[in-house]
């Protein structure tokens, strides 16, 4: 957190638990300290970190997920700005535009619905944040700050409910690369990029995967399910020697599915009417970014398998793919080429995110091989001890 403040340009006044949430005050810079962009890196930082457990709310839709955050989530205006975490923004029941977003977008990713942040300013400077959810072919507005619909333009949500003209500049605007910038409509379509090679190893995968499993589907996954869908990616991507841009399931772009896109010729079809077609494809930035649209994607939009990879059938699940459109190939030479990946990737461990536990004992069996090794520190580790932030498990 302090990282992402440095490079926001703010400055941390102070932080404090929240039922085992933490929650920062910070001062954070504006247009006329050159930094007019500093309150949303720090938002977007932040929510690129979130998780919450999805599995109380996987059977709402974006439009029930917007009421929900509306009904749940009442305005409160902050003096100095705080940014808290889902969790503590729902438990309060109560948060300024950029709590009660975060919680929307958050949400939304974790069930697979693209989400992103946009922004209204005053002289260069942000003054409220809304929310777009990508829901049905477009993105659509989800303010969550007042009784708009879903999909409603905030400015046309303050005509209909005839409140005042807020004196807000009425362009949209986005954060890209660090810099706020009108919301165009390439925004909404995605740009034709190069097709770049992103190799991965195996084990990159397996921790990606397992990085993004409690936030995308809840919980952590059982044992074997991380390697079926990893033995279904790598048959996809030849091992992952092909496998371009970070699109571990070759995944077609659509339009106004808010994504980049490269192109690239690929095979359809089988047998003696297999063709080779070239197609438009979806280009994620990160490996991480991939991992959580492939695992999302599966989950959701190809969740006639989903079952197949928790019972670790790679087999069932590939069937399931193919029942369902997946793929136009061959189905007994998939499910062979996918059974093949399974056994020679049987040996992966998946490693997630290490856990506070994890980190207090690593840190006390180190400090505690310091002194035995050399006594003379424990007077100053003792010293140094109570100045240690607290720990909630």
């Amino acid at each position: 957190m302090l990282r992402l403040a440095a490079s926001a340009g703010a400055n941390l006044g102070r932080t404090y638990y929240d039922h085992g949430q933490i929650v920062g005050e910070y001062l954070v810079p504006d247009v006329d300290e050159g930094r007019p962009a500093a309150t949303a890196i720090m938002l977007e930082g932040l929510a690129d970190t979130d998780t919450v457990d999805p599995r109380p709310f996987r059977r709402l839709s974006p439009p029930q997920l917007h009421h929900y955050v509306q009904t749940h989530v009442r305005f409160r205006d902050e003096v100095v700005e705080t940014f808290a975490s889902p969790q503590v923004t729902l438990r309060s029941g109560a948060g300024d535009c950029d709590d009660s977003e975060r919680v929307l977008v958050t949400l939304s990713r974790a069930l697979g619905y693209p989400a992103r942040f946009v922004y209204f300013l005053t002289d260069g400077q942000p003054v409220h944040v809304t929310a777009q959810v990508f829901h049905c072919g477009a993105w659509r507005w989800a303010e969550t700050t007042l009784p708009a619909w879903f999909g409603e333009h905030p400015f046309a949500a303050l005509r209909r409910l005839h409140m005042p003209d807020p004196g807000i500049d009425p362009t949209a605007y986005v954060l890209s690369h660090g810099r706020l910038v009108p919301l165009h409509k390439r925004h909404f379509m995605g740009s034709l990029v190069g097709r770049v090679g992103t190799p991965i190893s195996a084990q990159d995968l397996a921790d990606a995967l397992a990085v993004a499993w409690p936030s995308v589907v809840g919980g952590d996954p059982p044992d074997g399910a991380i390697l079926v869908l990893m033995a279904q990616s790598a048959f996809e991507t030849g091992g992952w020697s092909a496998c371009w841009n970070y699109n571990l399931g070759n995944f077609k772009h659509t339009p106004n599915d808010g994504h980049d896109y490269f192109q690239m010729t690929a095979s359809e079809g089988e047998g003696a009417a297999t063709t080779m077609v070239p197609s438009q494809w979806v280009s994620y930035d990160t490996l991480q970014d991939g991992v959580n649209a492939y695992l999302s994607a599966i989950y959701h939009r190809w969740s006639a398998g989903w079952q197949s990879v928790l019972d670790n059938d790679p087999s069932g699940f590939v069937a399931a793919l193919k029942a369902h459109g997946y793929f136009t190939g061959n189905l007994a030479q998939y499910q062979a080429g996918v059974l093949a990946w399974y056994k020679k990737l049987g040996g992966i461990v998946p490693q997630g995110p290490a856990t506070p536990v994890a980190i207090a004992c690593i840190a006390g069996a180190a400090l505690l091989g310091l002194c035995l090794s050399d006594p003379s520190v424990w007077p100053a580790i003792m010293r140094a001890l109570p100045s240690l932030p607290d720990i909630s498990l």
